[in-house]
């Protein structure tokens, strides 16, 4: 059923380790940010297909 979710399924993104971290303020660039990024759209698009599959299971 997820073929027809319609956008490609994202990873759960793995958190940085601490080495990854340059303690250099980096901004948008800094390993924590993008992953909070990459988490906020796995999160958001996690939402977004719990809520299509229960809409599948109501149209069943």
């Amino acid at each position: 059923m997820t073929d027809k979710f319609g956008e490609p399924l994202l990873k759960l993104p793995d958190y940085p380790a601490e080495f990854e971290c340059c303690d250099s303020g980096c901004g948008e660039f800094c390993v924590y940010e993008i992953y909070r990024q990459q988490k906020q759209a796995y999160d958001e698009q996690q939402a977004r297909l719990h809520k299509f599959l229960a809409e599948g299971d109501m149209n069943a």
